[in-house]
C-alpha cells in the first residue's frame, strides 16, 4: 500500500511533469513563433528605417544643392542690387544737378523774356511816337543788312536818321 502510494504518487508527479514539460514545450514554440514574427517585424522596421534614412540623406543633398546655387543666386542678387543704388545714386545726384540748372535756365529765360517784353515796349512805344511825327520824306530804312544778319523782326524799322 506504501508502495501503491509511492507509485501512485510517482505516477501522479510524472504526469505533472510531463504535462509541465509539455506545455514548457508548447510555450517554447510558442515563444520562438513569436521572436521570429518580432525578428521579420524588426528586419523590416529597419529595412523601412533604412529607406527613410536613404530619401531623407537624398532630401538633404538636394537641399544642400538647391542651398548653394541660391546662396550664388542671393550674392549675384546683392551685388547686382548694390551696382544699381550706387547707379541710382549717381543718376540721382545728376538729376539734382540738372534740376539746378534748369531752375537757373528757367530763371535767366524768364529774365530775357521780360527784357524782350520791355524793348518790345520801348520800340511799341519808339513807334508811336514816329507816328506823330510822320513825315515819308524824312524817314529811312534802319538797316538794310539787319535783314540780312538775321534780324528781320527790326526790318521794317525806320528812322529818322541813317545808321552809320
Amino acid at each position: 500500500s506504501t508502495r501503491t502510494h509511492q507509485s501512485e504518487a510517482f505516477a501522479r508527479e510524472s504526469k505533472l511533469l510531463c504535462y509541465a514539460r509539455d506545455q514548457a514545450n508548447e510555450q517554447a514554440k510558442l515563444m520562438q513563433q513569436e521572436l521570429r514574427e518580432l525578428q521579420t517585424d524588426k528586419d523590416t522596421k529597419e529595412a523601412e528605417n533604412s529607406d527613410i534614412i536613404r530619401e531623407l540623406e537624398r532630401q538633404l543633398a538636394d537641399v544642400r544643392g538647391d542651398l548653394k546655387v541660391k546662396s550664388c543666386e542671393l550674392n549675384t542678387l546683392q551685388a547686382c542690387q548694390h551696382r544699381t543704388s550706387e547707379e541710382a545714386s549717381q543718376r540721382k545726384a545728376e538729376n539734382d544737378k540738372s534740376d539746378e540748372v534748369l531752375v537757373q535756365l528757367k530763371h535767366e529765360y524768364a529774365k530775357l523774356e521780360r527784357q524782350f517784353s520791355k524793348l518790345e515796349e520801348d520800340n511799341r512805344q519808339k513807334d508811336e511816337a514816329l507816328k506823330l511825327y510822320h513825315h515819308d520824306d524824312l524817314l529811312v530804312g534802319c538797316d538794310e543788312n539787319m535783314e540780312a544778319k538775321g534780324y528781320g523782326i527790326f526790318s521794317e524799322r525806320r528812322s529818322l536818321v541813317r545808321n552809320s
